[in-house]
């Protein structure tokens, strides 16, 4: 069986597909089902992908059945990318949770109204250099890179006709999902939620923490991250995750001073890059920010940092009196 095929046992095999980007491939999940074939993140939209799905699935013993059903653990586009291809190869509906619809539809989009919110919000200003390079993103990511991806809304009872238990683990996006195959329920596949070396970027950590704790009520043995090797013991890896993200935020709150701005805040974090902007890309430094604001909200949420917007660029300082 070849390196990017892995047999997990009781019909669960793990392939190992294309992401369409400079990370590890993404791990797709094949599910032998009562219903049939099922896929868990198929992939970036690559042709490769299906080729590789149509031979692992002949690996499995079964090469009668055909894909019945598709599902993605979130919306990103190096696991939802290849839903087009597999919709046109297996005439299959394909899933995601809804609140992830505009990220699945077209993720160009969906980065390009996240990052203006932090212009527009107040958060950075356009006068900074990172306000600067947002700019520069945002004029950059138009309508000719959209892919408008077709989904339809998966739900408990959708998980079940395909033999899947759903586990809305949200964080990474609002729509993260945790999906675990009844023929084998010791695994579980996460998605971004845990990876095995990479801190994924998180749309809220709030959320984060709390789909920590259901992840461990739902006690898996095996982990199936989004990429990398799989995870066990489970809850190791999860209390792991958990850590990494707890130490982050307090590294916030402990750096904070008076009038922080968002820049100065995602400088303490990630380094001083003012000096090489340029270099580092817009991407990279757009990511930062919308996660350093996710760090400093949660702070907000939980009474250590005050929000100020009294000069009209946001800021935030220590509260008086922190829980």
């Amino acid at each position: 069986m070849p390196k990017d095929v892995v047999n997990i046992g009781r019909g669960v095999t793990l392939l190992r597909v294309d992401n369409g980007g400079r990370f590890r491939p993404t791990n797709c999940l094949l599910i032998d089902s009562e219903a049939g074939l099922v896929l868990i993140d198929p992939g970036a939209d690559s042709e490769s992908n299906i080729t590789a799905i149509t031979s692992a699935a002949k690996q499995m013993g079964y090469p009668e059945k055909k894909v019945v059903a598709a599902f993605a653990t979130h919306g990103h586009p190096d696991h939802v990318g290849c839903f087009e291809r597999v919709r046109a190869a297996f005439d299959c509906e394909c899933y995601v949770h809804p609140l992830d619809f505009p990220l699945a539809r077209s993720f160009p989009t969906h980065f390009k109204k996240v990052m203006a919110a932090l212009t527009t919000g107040g958060y950075v200003s356009r006068e900074e250099p990172e306000g600067d390079l947002l700019r520069r993103l945002l004029d950059g990511v138009g309508d000719p890179l959209e892919a408008r991806v077709r989904v339809t809304e998966l739900t408990d009872e959708i998980a079940g006709m395909y033999g899947l238990s759903l586990v809305e683990t949200p964080g990474h996006t609002m729509g993260s999902v945790s999906l675990l195959p009844n023929v084998n329920p010791g695994v579980m596949s996460v998605g971004d939620t845990v990876l095995p070396t990479l801190t994924a970027f998180l749309t809220s950590v709030d959320e984060f923490f709390r789909s920590m704790a259901v992840l461990r009520a739902s006690s898996p043995r095996i982990l199936v991250p989004g990429h990398g090797e799989l995870l066990s013991p489970a809850l190791d890896w999860i209390n792991q995750m958990e850590s990494k993200y707890r130490s982050r935020v307090e590294q916030v709150i402990a750096t904070a001073q008076p009038a922080m701005k968002l820049s100065r805040a995602r400088t303490l974090i990630y380094g001083d890059l003012r000096d090489n902007l340029n270099q580092v890309g817009e991407r990279t430094v757009a990511l930062q920010l919308a996660q350093t604001l996710g760090y400093l909200k949660y702070g907000v949420t939980k009474g250590y940092l005050v929000e100020d917007r009294s000069d009209g660029i946001v800021k935030f300082r220590k509260a008086e009196r922190a829980p």
